[in-house]
């Protein structure tokens, strides 16, 4: 017994020294999986954040369409730009409307989410027989 032991330290405690670079470049190889891993995940937080801004931002420009488009026969477009403000709950939405010439309609739309992120949107529309019979055009 006492012969396995010595032999034993004398394989650990040799001068060739095989298990310290051993160990070394295996917790190196685990702390560059950690890292990356980390790495990934932040990533991945950030996408889901732009993703989510962005769903919201497309969620606002519906929300705006159909609350004008439930307004628009209420009101009377001028060659003069007006102004309709729809507040929502993940941010505002800025329409400006106004008429190219009698049969064309051109409104703008500015969203804002509560986050800042702004987009503007253009659109023009031709009106029916008469200014005021105007309908969406679906896209």
């Amino acid at each position: 017994m006492k012969g396995v032991f010595q032999s034993l330290c004398r394989q650990i405690n040799n001068e060739r020294g095989y298990l310290f670079p051993f160990m070394f470049l295996l917790v190196l190889f685990t702390l560059s999986i950690i890292s990356y891993s980390i790495s990934v995940l932040n990533n991945q937080q950030q996408l889901i954040a732009v993703e989510e801004e962005q769903f919201r931002m497309e969620t606002l420009l519906e929300l705006a369409l159909s609350s004008f488009r439930n307004d628009f026969p209420h009101l009377n477009p001028a060659f003069e730009p007006e102004t309709l403000t729809y507040q929502y709950l993940y941010g505002k939405a800025d329409i400006h409307y106004y008429l190219v010439n009698t049969k064309t309609l051109a409104f703008q739309i500015h969203i804002q989410t509560q986050n800042g992120q702004a987009k503007n949107y253009f659109f023009t529309i031709p009106a029916a027989h008469d200014v005021y019979e105007a309908k969406f055009l679906t896209q």
